[in-house]
């Protein structure tokens, strides 16, 4: 991407996909609670460890786009 605010654009909805679908389920997961309904529609999240897995490959996959990112931004 030649366009460095469009890469920064693309690091924010990641990270907000990130936080949305990621740590906030997991973080209710930690705490006794349910995923919640936004992350309800996830595939394989209703067993024991999808309610664990699912959040956390979302929360890895989204850090390592932003990573990603932020390389191309910085040779680029």
């Amino acid at each position: 991407m030649a366009d460095k605010s469009g890469e920064d654009g693309l690091q924010g909805l990641f990270a907000v996909v990130g936080i949305w679908l990621g740590v906030i389920p997991l973080v209710r997961v930690a705490f006794g609670g349910e995923v919640g309904r936004l992350a309800s529609w996830l595939p394989g999240v209703e067993g024991d460890t999808g309610r664990w897995l699912v959040p956390a490959v979302i929360v890895v996959g989204c850090v390592a786009v932003i990573a990603a990112l932020e390389r191309a931004k910085q040779r680029g």
